[in-house]
C-alpha cells in the first residue's frame, strides 16, 4: 500500500467521510430549527416589536404635527410653543433611531428620518433662544407673513414624506417595511432631501425677527456682483442660478448664492460658476469666481495663441493638450491670486493611461504672461 507521509488512503476517507456526515446533520439540523416552533417564535416576536417601533414612530409624528398646528395657528412665537414643539420633534426623532435597529432592509431611511429631525430641533432650538431673549420671556412675538409661509413650508414637505412613509394605520393595517420597499424608501430619500432643505431655509426666520434690516442672500449677492462688474457687464454676462441652503452644517455657511458667469474669447467659450455664502443671520461671509476689475473680458490671448506662446515652457514631447480659462484662487506654490486665467495641460502620455505626467501652465488671458509652469505626474495604479 502506497503511504504519503505516514498518512494512509483508508484513514483520509474516513475523515471525509466523518466530515460528510457532520455537514449533513449540520445542514438537517439548521433546516429542523427554520421549521421549528422555537424559529418561528422568534421571527413573529421580532415582526411584532418592529411593527410596535414603527407604530410608535407613526404616533410621535402625529404628536409632532399637532404641536406644529398648534403654534402655526398662534401666529405668534414664544419660549413655550417653540419648547412644546421642540420637544415632540426631539422624540420622533430617537423613536425613529429605534426603528433603525429593527429594520434589516431600510435601515438607512429611519436613520435619515433621525438626522433630518435632529437638524429641525437644532432650528427650534435656536428659534426659541432668539424668541425668549428679545421678549425677554414675558411676551410672544408676532409672526410675519413671509416667516410663517416658511414655516408651513416645513410642515408641508414633512406631512409630505409622513403621508409617503405611513400610509395606513399600522397598529390596525401593518406596515409596508416589514417587507423591502427599496423603491418606495428611495422616493421618501427624496422627499427628506426636501424637508431638510426648507428647514435650512427656515433659519432666515432668525433675522427677520431680530429685526435686521439685511436683504435675502440673492438680492445682496446680485448687488455684490454689480458692484464689482458694473451693471451692464452684470446683464451682459451673469446668469442667477438659484440659492442653496446648507442643511449638513449650516453653522458654517448657512445660504450659498450661485451664478453663471459666461466667458468668450473668439471661438472658446465657458460657463464657471461663481458663489455667494452667508450665515445663519444672513450676513455676507465669503465669494468665490468673483472677477475682480481688472481681469475683466474681453480677453487678448485666444486658445491658440495661449497654446502658442507656451509651448517654450515644455522640455519633452506631448501627445495631447488642453486649455481652460478658470478661476484661480492660488498657484501651485501658495501665492494667492484669485483672478480668471488661462490654465494650459500638456500632456506627455495620453489622458487615459494608468501613469503618466503633464506640463501645466498658468498664463495671464490679457498680457500673456506665463505665471507658473509646473510638471506634473500622475499614478492611478497606487
Amino acid at each position: 500500500m502506497i503511504k504519503v507521509h505516514g498518512f494512509q488512503p483508508t484513514n483520509f476517507m474516513v475523515v471525509v467521510f466523518s466530515i460528510s456526515i457532520v455537514l449533513s446533520s449540520s445542514i438537517i439540523a439548521y433546516s429542523w430549527f427554520q421549521t421549528s416552533p422555537i424559529y418561528n417564535r422568534s421571527l413573529r416576536v421580532r415582526a411584532e416589536q418592529f411593527k410596535e417601533n414603527v407604530a410608535l414612530t407613526q404616533n410621535a409624528f402625529q404628536n409632532l404635527f399637532a404641536e406644529f398646528d398648534e403654534l402655526l395657528n398662534d401666529d405668534s412665537l414664544d419660549g413655550k410653543n417653540i419648547r412644546e414643539l421642540e420637544v415632540w420633534v426631539e422624540k420622533t426623532s430617537k423613536q425613529s433611531a429605534m426603528v433603525t435597529y429593527l429594520d434589516e432592509y431600510h435601515f438607512d431611511l429611519w436613520d435619515d428620518t433621525s438626522d433630518a429631525l435632529e437638524l429641525f430641533e437644532d432650528f427650534l432650538e435656536e428659534l426659541r433662544d432668539t424668541t425668549s431673549t428679545l421678549s425677554e420671556g414675558n411676551s410672544s412675538i408676532k409672526l410675519d407673513q413671509d416667516s410663517k409661509e416658511i414655516l408651513r413650508r416645513v410642515q408641508d414637505s414633512l406631512s409630505d414624506f409622513y403621508e409617503h412613509v405611513f400610509p395606513v394605520d399600522v397598529l390596525e393595517e401593518g406596515t409596508q417595511w416589514q417587507t423591502p420597499h427599496f423603491s418606495e424608501a428611495e422616493i421618501a430619500r427624496g422627499k427628506l432631501i426636501r424637508f431638510n432643505q426648507d428647514v435650512a431655509q427656515a433659519w432666515l426666520i432668525l433675522p427677520v425677527i431680530s429685526g435686521s434690516m439685511t436683504l435675502p442672500p440673492e438680492v445682496q449677492a446680485r448687488e455684490l456682483l454689480v458692484e464689482a462688474v458694473g451693471e451692464k457687464y452684470f446683464m451682459e454676462y451673469f446668469e442667477f442660478e438659484g440659492v442653496q441652503f446648507n442643511d449638513w452644517e449650516p453653522e458654517d455657511w448657512l445660504s450659498s448664492v450661485k451664478y453663471i458667469y459666461k466667458i468668450e474669447l473668439g471661438d472658446y467659450t465657458a460657463n464657471r460658476e461663481v458663489y455667494f455664502r452667508f450665515s445663519k443671520m444672513n450676513e455676507y461671509l465669503s465669494s468665490t469666481g468673483v472677477p475682480v476689475e481688472d481681469n475683466l473680458m474681453p480677453f487678448n490671448v485666444t486658445e491658440e495663441q495661449a497654446v502658442e506662446i507656451v509651448l517654450g515652457n515644455v522640455e519633452i514631447e506631448y501627445v495631447e493638450t488642453d486649455a481652460e480659462i478658470y478661476y484661480i484662487n492660488k498657484l501651485l506654490n501658495g501665492t494667492k491670486i484669485g483672478r480668471y486665467l488661462w490654465c494650459i495641460d500638456f500632456y506627455h502620455n495620453k489622458k487615459n493611461s494608468r501613469t503618466g505626467s503633464i506640463t501645466h501652465v498658468i498664463m495671464d488671458p490679457h498680457t500673456g504672461i506665463v505665471l507658473e509652469s509646473e510638471r506634473i505626474s500622475w499614478d492611478s495604479t497606487s
